[in-house]
């Protein structure tokens, strides 16, 4: 999980500098950062035990898997416009 949530952080910051992402969907990769943050800091020690944290946390799993679907429709919906403007018509 914590590769997929690197993955979705990185594309969100490149999508970020490039817009070639949606913002909304950019911003919404907050969520895996947090989990990111949360695998990298709560073993540390640097995070206070509080109960929503926790819950946090555990959200920001399907979370990420929420961002990876959006991203693929984002992309789809973007594809299949590019090929509708490139098709001939004939007639």
């Amino acid at each position: 999980m914590a590769i997929t949530c690197t993955w979705a952080v990185a594309i969100s910051l490149i999508g970020l500098r490039t817009k070639d992402i949606p913002l909304a969907l950019c911003l919404f990769g907050v969520i895996p950062a947090f989990r990111l943050m949360a695998l990298l800091l709560g073993p540390l020690g640097f995070l206070p035990d509080l109960d929503f944290l926790w819950i946090l946390s555990i959200a920001a799993i399907p979370g990420v898997m929420l961002w990876c679907l959006i991203l693929g429709i984002v992309l789809l919906r973007r594809v299949s416009a590019a090929s509708a403007d490139r098709t001939p018509v004939v007639g």
